[in-house]
């Protein structure tokens, strides 16, 4: 057995632990219904690709696939912005293509898109402050550190037979937590239910040791 599958009980009680949490805070979110409108719905729908992506990073870490779960929390952050980005930012325009599928040659034409930096940026000018202010930290002190990984540099073949230390596997399960949190805030936002959001305050607030630390300007990196 490699070290890469030899993950400590810290680091699975952490993924244990964190499969509640997402399973609370889905329940917290049971009575909720985003708004019908082309833009709740397609907003609602990279929301739920988030979790989606969540859920299948938390399974590779526990199965010891840990180079091929940090791509992942890439798709996740992405998936995550995007869900902010048409709830808050899209123009109606955008929503009005993205909402009708045109095909050519059998598939899918994409809208005209914008860069996760581009939209980073939007949300700055749109949502809440410190929303905007933690997806761009996120992006920064987080994602581009992982870039290696995400695109099979020297990080990766450096480490994959040796393995990653805990307290970094531990970091990004964190990390892909808070996402998850932040999406279901949204969520909640969204169906303009207070219930939801006192529960899912409390939701977080009970799993703190799940959760990555946060300062004002965003996720903070150990």
């Amino acid at each position: 057995m490699t070290s890469e599958n030899a993950k400590s009980a810290t680091l699975d009680v952490l993924i244990e632990e964190s499969h509640v949490l997402h399973a609370e805070l889905w329940e917290a979110l049971d009575e909720c219904h985003p708004t019908g409108t082309p833009r709740g719905k397609i907003a609602t729908i990279f929301l739920e690709l988030a979790q989606q992506h969540a859920l299948a990073f938390r399974c590779l870490m526990a199965g010891g696939l840990t180079h091929s779960a940090i791509p992942l929390l890439r798709l996740q952050f992405e998936a995550t912005v995007k869900g902010f980005w048409v709830n808050y930012a899209a123009t109606d325009d955008w929503i009005g293509k993205a909402s009708t599928v045109v095909l050519k040659n059998n598939r899918p034409v994409e809208p005209p898109g914008r860069t996760i930096n581009e939209m980073l940026t939007a949300l700055q000018q749109t949502a809440h402050p410190l929303v905007g202010v933690q997806l761009r930290e996120f992006e920064t002190s987080n994602l581009k550190p992982l870039n290696s990984f995400i695109h099979s540099g020297i990080s990766a073949l450096s480490t994959l037979h040796r393995g990653l230390p805990e307290s970094f596997l531990c970091q990004i399960v964190r990390i892909s937590n808070g996402l998850a949190g932040l999406c279901a805030t949204l969520l909640a936002e969204m169906s303009n239910s207070a219930e939801a959001n006192h529960a899912l305050f409390e939701v977080q607030a009970a799993h703190m040791a799940c959760m990555p630390n946060i300062r004002a300007a965003g996720i903070l990196i150990p």
